[in-house]
């Protein structure tokens, strides 16, 4: 549920900010977080097509770097997601078994090995 505390740790912020420094803070905010999540879909999309099957963890995140969220399955599986926004931050904190189609998605079994991944439907497009 760390993603869930981030997310609304981010609209907290959001708010107490245009609450106490208007809307040109609101506005740097919000530019500062496109140019955040905008890094990790650039190199998401250079990289992410060099990801395989059976690689391992550390493999995906050298190649990807951090995920900006990781959620726990089902016996010991895990999902990591790159270029999350604060729509799917939220949607996977309150749906176990949320829509990954916007968002670069890794998942990994038991073993921590690489077991399915999939790209944003918006980057299948271009």
């Amino acid at each position: 549920m760390r993603a869930t505390r981030l997310a609304a740790g981010l609209l907290s912020g959001v708010l107490h900010a245009k609450k106490y420094f208007g809307a040109s803070c609101l506005a740097m905010l919000v530019l500062s977080m496109a140019i955040v999540v905008g890094g990790c879909a650039a190199q998401c999309s250079e990289n992410f097509y060099a990801l395989r099957e059976g690689m391992s963890k550390e493999q995906v995140q050298s190649l990807l770097g951090k995920p900006s969220s990781t959620w726990p399955g089902d016996e010991g599986t895990e999902r990591w997601q790159y270029g999350d926004n604060l729509s799917s931050l939220a949607t996977g904190g309150l749906f176990k078994d949320a829509d990954t189609s916007h968002v670069w998605a890794v998942w990994f079994d038991s073993e921590g090995m690489v077991d399915f991944y999939s790209a944003p439907e918006w980057s299948q497009t271009r």
